[in-house]
């Protein structure tokens, strides 16, 4: 199998993804990725990354996110943010007309009709370590 070339989609997914979680994690942000870890910090292995994230923390983590575009000379295609999650959609078109994009959401608790349906802060306390990323 050949290594990802260093400007291609997978060299820039690695990089966009130790930079989100090193700026998570170096502002503080209480998260935990709910799902699909197992390829992290290289790259997601699904079409999006979910992130559970202490509600406080939401608009921090957002900054970081978004902050990625800045860092990494990449477009948000897509930004979405409600009262259940904010999705953020990076995009850039490669050297070689090949498509990088990286989907991430978060999720600041569960709620249906106003009915939580789990406390995020209990949730962000038993959590495991993949390769310094909280799950």
């Amino acid at each position: 199998m050949n290594a990802p070339r260093d400007n291609g989609p997978e060299a820039l997914e690695g990089r966009a993804l130790r930079r989100l979680f090193a700026g998570l994690a170096e502002h503080k942000v209480r998260y935990a990725v709910l799902r699909n870890h197992e390829h992290l910090p290289d790259r997601v292995g699904s079409r999006d990354i979910d992130m559970l994230v202490h509600p406080d923390d939401r608009a921090t983590a957002r900054r970081v996110a978004l902050g990625l575009a800045r860092d990494l000379d990449l477009k948000v295609s897509d930004l979405y943010d409600d009262d259940m999650f904010s999705s953020i959609w990076l995009f850039r078109r490669m050297e070689d007309s090949a498509a990088f994009t990286l989907a991430i959401d978060f999720f600041p608790g569960r709620r249906v009709y106003g009915v939580e349906l789990y406390d995020v802060e209990e949730a962000l306390i038993d959590l495991r370590d993949h390769r310094g990323i909280p799950v």
